[in-house]
């Protein structure tokens, strides 16, 4: 009969005090095996236990390379990426010596939203976004020039291309856009005609183009969080603003905008 009592082991057949084994202490490279040298510190660290496999499909580990060896599962080298990295957060995941993943600057990782007025960054808090210098070339939206990170068509009337064109709301209209009056071509008044700014939600329309929120519906434009556009104040189609929060990947402008609450540009 066996039987413990502290750190002393006592055998039927006599006392006999044995001490604990005491894990080995850290030591400087090289290491004994089931140890591993961490190279910032050059001090040996316990690896990983193993993991069994019977094939394959068993090792999906983010450190595992996907092998099944001889019962085992194979691990990455050292400094190879995490199969399951993190997108869009400013850093990358890869394996390090003891075969688990940790995080490691990346300034490249962040979401770009292809907006040709605006600047993504990484910052000591992730993506960042500032705006393009006002008057950077661009193409998006019928603009020509950037003005607060949007493409515009003009930011005075000399971006204008003739003299009779007033700029009114970064958009180069003819005066009869800007008279007060509704002319036969406007579908309200100073708005939704060709050279005239679209028209706000709730103003008269004959078609989609005539709408800043490329809806109209029974002549009247209209947004909302089922037409299919993104419109008002939508990070991303239907969703974000004042609508559902978005699934992941979808853009988003803050974490308010996300199911996951967390924004990067995309949700994640």
């Amino acid at each position: 009969m066996r039987s413990w009592l502290g750190p002393t082991l006592w055998l039927a057949l006599g006392a006999c005090s044995v001490e604990p084994l005491a894990a080995p202490e850290q030591k400087t490279c090289p290491c004994a095996e089931g140890w591993v040298c961490d190279p910032e510190s050059d001090r040996c660290v316990r690896q990983l236990p193993p993991t069994f496999c019977d094939e394959a499909s068993d090792c999906s580990g983010p450190c595992d390379s996907g092998a099944c060896v001889e019962g085992l599962c194979e691990r990455a080298a050292p400094g190879a990426p995490s199969r399951y990295p993190a997108p869009f957060d400013c850093a990358r995941d890869v394996c390090n010596e003891r075969g688990e993943a940790v995080a490691e600057v990346d300034p490249s990782d962040f979401y770009d939203d292809g907006n040709e007025c605006t600047i993504e960054s990484c910052g000591p808090n992730g993506r960042e976004v500032a705006f393009a210098p006002d008057r950077t070339p661009c193409t998006a939206d019928g603009g020509k020039l950037c003005s607060l990170g949007a493409c515009v068509e003009c930011i005075a009337v000399d971006d204008c291309p003739t003299g009779d064109l007033s700029c009114v709301g970064s958009y180069c209209v003819v005066p009869d856009c800007e008279d007060g009056m509704q002319q036969a071509f406007e579908p309200s008044i100073d708005c939704g005609a060709p050279l005239c700014p679209p028209c706000p939600t709730g103003e008269g329309c004959f078609q989609d183009f005539n709408c800043a929120s490329s809806v109209c519906e029974n002549e009247t434009c209209v947004e909302s969080c089922s037409d299919l556009v993104k419109n008002g104040d939508e990070s991303d189609i239907d969703c974000g603003g004042g609508c559902a929060p978005c699934a992941q990947y979808q853009r988003c402008n803050t974490g308010a905008d996300c199911i996951s609450g967390t924004c990067a540009g995309v949700c994640l």
